[in-house]
């Protein structure tokens, strides 16, 4: 587009650049939003009514359905594959104005997946509805968000139904309608036009960081993605609720990091719950159908006649301890995932920014660094990971990536410090941060282990600073000789002779012995007390230093058969990378998946997931041979980069041999993937600045917002889905959301 406009004035260039996004929106209105109607749908997919069996409340004699408070309309023998269901409805008493409550639709299937009859979840989207003055009559679609290949009972009901309605026209599957919204339409057309608007109007100048309103415009990302989680909480994660201590009811029914706190106000580490003598009798406890009436814990560990608590420690330490010593009660879910959340919301932004002040300085427009720093958080799922039902399970990796995102940001902190006591305040900051990140998700722990590796060769050992920092003379003080920074490697002088020359290189450029060994302690330290305290609590619960308390996890399957194999890489790779998202024309667009390709040859515990390819930012990985083949790059920068892809892949395998597939699974690498996303996209943008090239950079700038852009859309869109296991919020938000983007 930027070819097209560019050999005119101003105006003409921007009239060009408009008319031309107009029709981009345009055709994807017709493409994508009618995407279903045109590419999916299908005349063999309409289920009519006929021969269908009303087993509980027979028509009336008008064919229509009155449903009184307490009553539902009950269909069997339907077959599989319900997408949607049509109906109208209006109350009885033509004079009643109070709206009626949303719907629940429940359809219970058997799930060839498990050993056991299920009530296996169907979520639909569930408007209130507002019945008008005279009774008028209001026409509801409900979609089904999953589909059953046996669909065996399917109820309609209403909670707190004020009186009775007349329902009629119960139709299945109904076509999808075609659909055109001019304001989503505008909304397209500005994003495609700003980045063009940006660049003909002169207003790309670069991020300068020595620029007081360059550094207070680009925290504004910061700013930003706070204001929008807290936005979020307040819509999407409910009610905070604490819990009064001591506890009032049964210790048995509380989550685990709950039960955690009890016991060590107890002074004890197992759970303060009783077992069954029927568990204790077990000789395989952790077989599903052997315990399942011995009364056990679910999702707990179980060793040595007790249970304990397999999640790691550091919320309790962090969110809990602290609200206790305040309130005297416990905190809540919505509180101890908001902390998390907002955490990540500060501190990805914040790497972002400090990775480009350190690598990328004065090179990225500020548009681009602003939308790289905004999509970061956005494009890490984390506003899902903090939706999700039962979110114990999910505190451990919201924590988990909050601590990494803290721990990066400190590293990155300590490169710049230009005093050793400073850069040694920073290692010592961010041992403690990857302390607190091994007690919370061990997973995220170990993918983190493999950026440490040469950020510890090429930051600490020969303290390398980026080729973009401008570099400062050696100085000596009471701390110690503190080593040049200049000793860059795209300025190493060259030596004669391959051994005086790879002594250079190694030796010569290696920290000087006294701020080395304050360097490597002041990062160390931390890590290695928390890394003891581990083990030791491993110890001390299951006597041994290296169990984790997963093998005797009380979950499906007896855990202890789940062993890392290679063999489970092609459908690991596929599960984790390539899964898609489900797309459909309704509103929020996007929605989890569940996918599996039979047993693997071994039980494997599948639930709704997606692949990350499925999220446009992370299809910047895909960048990376080209960020590789880049001559200006450093040797760290690729070198991080490579460590990381394999920290990534090593950790899917790992997680779908032990695990399984899961969503928050795939959530253990987002943060990370995202990052890397991000700066693969600085690099190639950079690439294109520094060449002869006016079009190739202006293209590419252009390109990189866009991509930015989609991503952030395609992640609130997915954070609001209402399918899998994630909290239901109240549908008028759904509506509201929905209506802003669609004219009725």
């Amino acid at each position: 587009m930027i070819c097209f406009i560019r050999d005119a004035r101003p105006k003409i260039r921007l009239a060009r650049a408009a008319i031309i996004a107009i029709l981009i929106a345009l055709l994807a209105e017709f493409l994508l939003a009618n995407a279903q109607r045109l590419f999916v749908y299908s005349k063999d997919d309409y289920l009519p009514l006929d021969g269908v069996d009303y087993s509980a409340l027979p028509p009336g004699e008008d064919g229509s359905y009155r449903i009184a408070p307490g009553q539902s309309l009950n269909y069997s023998d339907l077959p599989g594959g319900i997408f949607s269901i049509s109906f109208r409805i209006r109350y009885q008493d033509e004079a009643f104005l109070a709206p009626l409550p949303a719907p629940t639709v429940k359809i219970t299937a058997s799930d060839p997946r498990t050993s056991w009859e299920s009530d296996g979840f169907i979520t639909v989207v569930a408007e209130q509805i507002a019945i008008g003055e005279g009774g008028n009559t209001k026409t509801v679609t409900l979609y089904a968000s999953v589909k059953s290949e046996q669909t065996e009972k399917l109820r309609i009901s209403f909670s707190d139904l004020p009186d009775t309605v007349i329902i009629d026209g119960v139709r299945f599957n109904d076509p999808p309608a075609w659909t055109l919204s001019p304001l989503r339409a505008l909304l397209i057309t500005l994003l495609i036009l700003l980045p063009s608007a940006l660049t003909i109007l002169g207003l790309r100048s670069e991020y300068d960081p020595d620029n007081l309103r360059h550094r207070i415009g680009i925290r504004s990302a910061v700013l930003v993605t706070v204001l929008f989680s807290m936005f979020f909480l307040s819509f999407f994660l409910g009610k905070n609720e604490e819990i009064p201590y001591p506890l009032t009811g049964a210790i048995r029914y509380y989550q685990p990091y709950v039960q955690q706190f009890d016991a060590f106000l107890k002074g004890q580490l197992h759970l303060d719950v009783p077992v069954s003598d029927e568990m204790l009798g077990l000789e395989n406890p952790y077989d599903y159908d052997s315990r399942v009436h011995a009364s056990p814990l679910w999702d707990r560990a179980y060793y040595d006649g007790k249970y304990y608590s397999y999640f790691g420690i550091a919320p309790i330490l962090i969110v809990y301890y602290p609200y206790y010593l305040v309130t005297g009660a416990i905190a809540g879910d919505s509180f101890v995932l908001a902390v998390f959340l907002l955490l990540s919301a500060i501190f990805l932004p914040l790497t972002v920014i400090h990775w480009a002040e350190l690598h990328e300085r004065n090179r990225i427009p500020l548009p681009l660094l602003w939308g790289g720093a905004v999509t970061a958080f956005l494009g890490s799922m984390m506003p899902l990971i903090a939706r999700s039902v039962s979110p114990f399970y999910y505190i451990a990796t919201l924590a988990g990536n909050a601590f990494l995102a803290l721990f990066l940001y400190l590293l990155l902190k300590a490169t710049a410090a230009d005093s050793l006591r400073r850069r040694c305040a920073f290692y010592a900051l961010a041992g403690v941060a990857y302390g607190l990140l091994l007690h919370s998700r061990l997973n995220i722990a170990l993918l983190a282990a493999f950026i440490v590796l040469p950020y510890l060769l090429f930051r600490v050992i020969l303290r390398r600073t980026p080729s973009t920092v401008v570099a400062a003379p050696a100085v000596s003080s009471d701390e110690g000789d503190i080593a040049p920074e200049d000793a860059q490697e795209s300025e190493s002088p060259r030596r004669e002779g391959i051994y005086k020359k790879l002594f250079t290189r190694l030796y010569g450029s290696v920290e000087r012995p006294k701020p080395l060994l304050f360097s490597l302690l002041s990062l160390g330290a931390p890590v290695a007390v928390a890394l003891l305290a581990l083990l030791l609590l491993n110890y001390l619960r299951f006597d041994s230093p290296f169990e984790f308390g997963t093998t005797y996890q009380l979950t499906v399957s007896d855990i202890s058969y789940n062993t890392l194999s290679l063999g489970n890489l092609f459908p690991a790779l596929y599960h984790y990378f390539f899964q898609k998202l489900n797309l459909s024309h309704i509103f929020p667009y996007l929605s989890l998946t569940r996918i599996t390709s039979g047993d693997y040859g071994h039980y494997v515990y599948i639930d709704t997931g997606l692949g990350l390819f499925s999220l446009p930012l992370m299809n910047g990985l895909l960048l990376s041979p080209a960020v590789l083949a880049l001559r200006k790059r450093s040797a760290y920068e690729k070198a991080l980069l490579v460590f990381a892809l394999i920290g990534v892949v090593v950790l899917v395998l790992l997680n779908f041999s032990l695990g399984g597939v899961i969503f928050r699974y795939t959530a253990d690498m987002t943060s990370l993937t995202a990052l890397m996303s991000v700066f693969s996209v600085f690099a190639l943008y950079t690439a294109f600045a520094e060449s002869r090239e006016e079009n190739g950079a202006r293209a590419a700038y252009v390109a990189f917002l866009l991509f930015f852009l989609v991503s952030i859309v395609t992640s609130l869109l997915l954070s609001i889905s209402y399918n899998a296991n994630l909290t239901k919020y109240p549908a008028n938000y759904l509506v509201a959301i929905r209506d802003f983007f669609t004219f009725r």
